[in-house]
């Protein structure tokens, strides 16, 4: 499942998030959003098939964040290791 439609940070978006990503790419706020998709989610990419596992929802929210160009799982990693201390 894929974001094929929507609106993030003021700006619209259909299909190809290249413009989005363009348009957003020195936005303080687009951090944020990285943050809380990484942090709040169960879903994630199986190693070895390269597929999202989990909810398809969230998958697609995953999916999003990565064709911006956030990793996921380095955000997810952090915040994990800053909540255990």
């Amino acid at each position: 499942m894929t974001v094929v439609k929507g609106r993030l940070i003021g700006v619209e978006f259909t299909g190809d998030t290249s413009a989005l990503k363009k348009e957003l790419q020195n936005n303080s706020y687009l951090d944020l959003f990285f943050e809380a998709i990484s942090v709040n989610t169960t879903a994630y990419i199986d190693e070895e098939s390269k597929e999202f596992v989990g909810n398809k929802s969230e998958s697609a929210l995953l999916g999003l964040t990565q064709s911006l160009g956030c990793n996921y799982k380095v955000i997810f990693s952090f915040m994990k290791t800053k909540k255990g201390k």
